[in-house]
């Protein structure tokens, strides 16, 4: 009863900070690529910005949504955005092809996740965007290309060419392990029967592998996953967790009891952990110096009996 008291108590004081914000920050719709006879569009909210801090660049943080690279739909984060551009960033949510509307495989939908990043970093300035504090954030399949992003270095750039390696990594319920690894007993995503067809076979499958690729210096990374989730299984997150940890990397996992995938969507629930994982991701962006501390509050996450990892 005293938890559950201590988790309202929380969520009021969220819901009071919401409600003294400016009103919602507007969306716009910014095309940055067309493929596949499509405009791909970003859906960009900035945050509103006082006089004095007009020459002052801001984090971005980019969010890819989920579905299993074959559907899904940007508007996925935007909630998301709305808070992170109220807390002072610019937050974006990205279009990108998928397999039922474009019959693209995954390694078109990193291009375009690559071609978005790079379009932030090339209209940083006009923005206000600080190039060199971007963050990949993403659910699910949307998590896998965020990883990517993070982790697995283009193979070829020209030298005139923008990076679209991130900068950070927010990763919800991420699809992390999708080809077989060695010493690990892993039944998530690369024991799916349709994997390999989605990916356009095995190698493939290794060539976009996010935990086959991690090494030094990669970005500082939170995972927040359901540890009951039968896609995107706790025990991936936690194996790659570690192996960022033994190569050196910042990697915090934050594992949630009896939630299923996708359980951090906006309006599940009542919001309960829509709220505890965006408070988490907030929590991790203050760390980084990416965002301003909040008054203090309880942590939602460890009133909900999270498990954590790497901190």
């Amino acid at each position: 009863m005293k938890a559950i008291a201590s988790l309202a108590a929380a969520l009021l004081l969220i819901v009071s900070h919401a409600a003294t914000a400016d009103d919602a920050p507007q969306r716009e719709e910014i095309v940055y690529k067309h493929a596949s006879d499509s405009d791909l569009k970003l859906h960009v909210y900035r945050p509103a910005v006082e006089e004095s801090d007009e020459a002052q660049a801001r984090p971005a943080i980019v969010f890819f949504f989920g579905g299993g690279w074959a559907g899904g739909d940007p508007k996925q984060f935007f909630p998301h955005c709305e808070h992170f551009a109220k807390r002072g960033i610019v937050a974006i949510s990205a279009e990108y092809r998928v397999h039922s509307r474009h019959r693209v495989k995954p390694a078109k939908c990193l291009e375009d996740a690559r071609d978005a990043i790079r379009y932030v970093r090339d209209h940083a300035d006009e923005w206000g965007v600080d190039p060199n504090r971007i963050v990949s954030s993403g659910g699910s399949a949307g998590g896998h290309l965020a990883a990517c992003l993070g982790v697995i270095e283009e193979q070829v750039r020209a030298a005139d060419v923008t990076s679209s390696e991130s900068n950070a990594m927010i990763l919800f319920n991420p699809a992390l392990i999708i080809a077989n690894v060695e010493g690990e007993e892993l039944d998530s995503l690369e024991r799916h029967s349709k994997l390999s067809d989605r990916f356009g076979g095995p190698d493939q499958m290794r060539a976009l592998c996010p935990y086959r690729h991690v090494g030094e210096d990669e970005p500082p990374t939170l995972i927040v996953n359901g540890i009951d989730d039968p896609l995107t299984k706790f025990e991936g997150a936690r194996a790659f967790a570690q192996k960022m940890h033994d190569n050196g990397n910042r990697c915090v996992v934050v594992g949630y009891p009896k939630q299923v995938h996708g359980f951090f969507n906006a309006n599940r629930g009542g919001n309960t952990m829509y709220n505890a994982t965006l408070d988490e991701a907030d929590r991790f962006l203050v760390s980084l110096g990416y965002l301003p501390p909040k008054p203090a509050s309880p942590n939602l996450s460890d009133e909900l009996d999270a498990t954590r990892v790497g901190e």
